[in-house]
């Protein structure tokens, strides 16, 4: 199983992180930030479309897969959005998502004094300390 990248927007649709695992091309400023606008959109259609047809008003989704990915969402409290890309037989993510959001994120960027509010995460401790963690994953590789 692989992990290919993590990505994580700011309130306003703003990627604010990305880092990828296991790609082979370089991608240019250009594709990435169309990427970027690509996943938001597509997040947030996919929101709006589980939210409209839901049973129940807190459902959200969590993921959904491909034959060759698979796609793991959290939203925080805060509205940030963050997610994973892996391999489609990965497990669900969610805690995994939670705990990066409240160990890592918090502690690593949210915190930190020289981070600016909704700016670009750019801080080592932060990579430093997401790269420790999905190391210990067991299918990480």
């Amino acid at each position: 199983m692989v992990l290919y990248s993590c990505h994580i927007f700011n309130r306003q649709g703003t990627c604010i992180y990305h880092r990828e695992w296991n790609q082979k091309a370089k991608k240019t400023e250009q594709q990435l930030e169309e990427e970027y606008k690509l996943m938001y959109g597509m997040i947030f259609s996919l929101k709006q479309f589980v939210t409209g047809i839901a049973p129940k008003e807190s459902e959200c989704f969590h993921s959904f897969k491909t034959n060759t990915y698979k796609l793991h969402f959290y939203e925080s409290p805060t509205g940030f959005k963050f997610i994973i890309i892996t391999d489609p037989n990965v497990a669900q993510l969610t805690d995994h998502l939670k705990h990066i959001y409240q160990k890592i994120f918090v502690e690593f960027a949210a915190t930190n004094a020289l981070h600016k509010v909704d700016g670009k995460i750019e801080g080592f401790l932060f990579a430093q300390q997401l790269q420790t963690y999905v190391e210990q994953w067991g299918w990480y590789n």
